[in-house]
């Protein structure tokens, strides 16, 4: 059994999950719970699984910088592909045909699986992006959209980025997600973005700042210190309070790590 600490990062591999706890990486079977130890690159800032290749992506360098590491075999091996020690990386997004890093003005786009990395100046609204506090980066088929500094960005190519005004009273701590054709975003309330009609949508869910959206078991939650385990049309399916400390560990971007299971 693994005895979890934090901080506690973690990604998805179908069915595994690729788990930092402490400075010891795992991969866990999520369907019979068993688990191998793993070489660890070093992970600082995320681990983060491509959809559409199965390549996992960690930055490794301890404050912040553009030191990205590649595994192709579900993360037993590791190899640099990008090493830029003057420009940082935050934050990763993935679409089929490109990987977008962002970290603060710091843009680098690959084309190729993240074998290799193009430099670019980010901006916002015209001017300086200046990302500092990055919580995700998602493509909802035609646009990438980011929470980060208290805004929520929307961008065409994942270098010039305007910020999205909509009706909520704050944008919270955390990351957009895709689900279902829609981008649900980290604001009070929860708001969605329906690709079909071109609109934002209230899920009344009640916004707190330690929000968590996920996708669990493919269904998207919202996980609520202060209500529990919520779905995005605001049923309680797990009640008490569930402080994110306590073992129900959320990680970037979208996905929940519980090695006993939520019960849901």
């Amino acid at each position: 059994m693994i005895a979890l600490s934090s901080p506690l990062k973690a990604t998805r591999y179908d069915p595994y999950v690729i788990m930092l706890n402490g400075s010891t990486l795992y991969r866990i079977d999520t369907q019979t719970m068993g688990y191998v130890t793993l070489t660890n690159p070093g992970v600082f800032r995320y681990i983060l699984y491509n959809p559409y290749t199965g390549s996992l992506f960690a930055q490794t360098d301890s404050y912040g910088y553009a030191v990205i590491r590649k595994s192709t075999d579900h993360g037993a091996t590791w190899a640099v592909v990008l090493n830029n020690t003057s420009k940082y990386s935050y934050a990763l997004g993935f679409s089929p045909s490109k990987i977008i890093s962002v970290g603060g003005n710091d843009i680098f786009v690959s084309t190729d699986d993240g074998n290799t990395w193009t430099a670019y100046t980010g901006t916002a609204d015209g001017g300086s992006l200046s990302a500092n506090s990055i919580y995700g980066i998602v493509w909802d088929g035609s646009a990438w959209w980011m929470s980060a500094d208290g805004r929520i960005l929307k961008s065409a190519d994942g270098i010039s980025w305007t910020r999205v005004n909509g009706p909520w009273n704050s944008v919270l701590n955390s990351w957009p997600i895709v689900y279902k054709n829609r981008v649900y975003l980290p604001t009070d309330p929860i708001y969605y973005w329906d690709t079909a009609s071109n609109s934002f949508v209230s899920t009344d869910v009640f916004g707190h700042l330690d929000n968590r959206l996920v996708i669990h078991r493919g269904q998207l939650l919202c996980l609520n210190p202060s209500y529990g385990v919520i779905d995005v049309e605001g049923r309680v399916l797990k009640d008490a309070v569930l402080p994110l400390s306590s073992g129900i560990t959320v990680v970037p971007p979208n996905l929940i790590v519980h090695p006993s299971g939520l019960g849901l």
